[in-house]
């Protein structure tokens, strides 16, 4: 596992572009990619032949660059220009994502924001890059997602649905802009990337007022920062995670001010911070439909936690790191996305029963290609239909004499199943299939 950073005593001043290495007995010391110099919000991706690249700024947010590595990051090529139109690189803050057809697409940001009266965060740019198209920066489409917001991560819906290899429907989460009060605002495309519509707010309640004289307490955390955020779409591929979405973001904390600010006649001064980051998932995707499922947070060596990323590694787990403001250190926290959904489903029962049967569940137990349900003859022929937590069958088995056929091999994992029998008192019935 690799993950690289910005390293520096400031933020963009004198800073080097580093990269940290994991190959199972710890984390290396890093490798200097770029700097010292002005460098600012480093990614990476990887190219079908093995070329790893990263992208990164010098100078804040207009004059993109990029170096190349041809040996898994242990050494890197000369910095490279973007040479695009309107200072619009590729990339900014989260790694890009692939398409069906290996067309990658990012978020970009540019530097002037096309609407007038709008604030200093220019504009939110969808960029494709066609695969083997990396380097020619000609090549790009770029779509404005909504103008005067910043750069975020995207989600994938229906990924079964495409548009010439390109996944469909799109879901864009944006920053807003600097120190502003707002939440993150999601943006919808159903013609994979072309035309947006925008102004979707994750609804969360508002921030309780500080009504005591705690010291730095920290009062709750309803509302989203505005700082970067990343998103994972589960098991775009088929699994028993599809139509789970994962989000992972820097959330606003209520504190109030010193104690010496506080008086029987005056009230007490509310301030926000990052202070957590905050894990929330849907089955959706739909803005509305995301709930908080944890906080991480870390005290002691800072009073920010933000600026996360994310990525989901071969095993299926999530990789989550993230730092903050006067923090020494990267932080790294590594969880299963089965036991989110999990813990979700038992906390809310309202999607629950809106996803799923009412019906008294049936265990249904496979072992050694045996299949066995309570009262069941091995000679009755059966069906059992598989499917994810948002109601889309995903296999079909065949039951012969109580032995299981199926199409190739079926991930493990969590399953609604619905058994098909004429013969069964379970054909009406919901299983889960472990």
């Amino acid at each position: 596992m690799m993950i690289v950073s910005v390293m520096g005593a400031s933020e963009g001043e004198n800073t080097n572009i580093g990269l940290y290495r994991n190959e199972g007995s710890g984390w290396d010391d890093p490798v200097i990619i770029n700097g010292p110099a002005s460098s600012f919000d480093p990614t990476m991706l990887q190219a079908d032949d093995g070329t790893i690249f990263c992208f990164y700024y010098e100078g804040c947010c207009d004059d993109q660059k990029f170096r190349k590595s041809s040996d898994d990051g242990k050494t890197w090529g000369q910095q490279i220009d973007v040479n695009s139109n309107n200072d619009i690189g590729f990339s900014e803050q989260n790694n890009a994502k692939r398409h069906p057809n290996g067309d990658w697409f990012a978020m970009e940001s540019t530097k002037n924001p096309t609407s007038a009266g709008t604030a200093n965060a220019g504009d939110a740019i969808y960029v494709a890059a066609p695969v083997d198209q990396l380097e020619n920066s000609s090549s790009w489409e770029r779509h404005v997602i909504r103008s005067g917001w910043s750069t975020g991560d995207f989600l994938v819906v229906n990924p079964s649905e495409t548009i010439n290899g390109r996944y469909k429907n799109l879901r864009a989460i944006l920053r807003c802009d600097f120190n502003c009060e707002n939440q993150n605002s999601f943006a919808y495309s159903s013609d994979a990337g072309q035309t947006w519509d925008y102004g979707y707010d994750i609804p969360f309640s508002n921030i309780p007022a500080c009504n005591d004289c705690h010291v730095g307490s920290l009062e709750g955390v309803h509302a989203l920062g505005e700082t970067t955020r990343s998103s994972v779409s589960l098991d775009l591929d088929g699994g028993p995670l599809l139509g789970w979405h994962v989000i992972v973001t820097a959330a606003k904390t209520a504190y109030c001010a010193a104690i010496d600010a506080c008086s029987a006649s005056a009230p007490v001064p509310q301030k926000y911070q990052r202070g957590s980051i905050a894990v929330l998932i849907s089955n959706t995707g739909n803005h509305d439909d995301f709930s908080e499922v944890f906080l991480v947070r870390e005290t002691g060596t800072g009073p920010e936690n933000c600026d996360p990323g994310m990525i989901r590694s071969s095993d299926g787990l999530l990789h989550l790191t993230f730092t903050g403001r006067d923090a020494p250190s990267i932080r790294y926290v590594v969880f299963d996305p089965a036991v989110l959904v999990g813990a979700t489903s038992a906390k809310s029962p309202a999607r629950t029963q809106r996803k799923r049967s009412a019906n008294v569940p049936v265990m249904l137990s496979i072992g050694n290609d045996r299949v066995r349900l309570p009262g069941m003859k091995n000679n009755v022929p059966l069906a059992v239909a598989l499917y994810n937590y948002s109601g889309r069958e995903v296999y079909r088995l065949q039951v012969e004499n109580g032995r299981l056929e199926a199409d190739g091999a079926i991930p493990r994992g969590t399953y609604i199943a619905k058994i098909i029998s004429a013969e069964q008192m379970h054909s009406s019935r919901k299983i889960v299939l472990q």
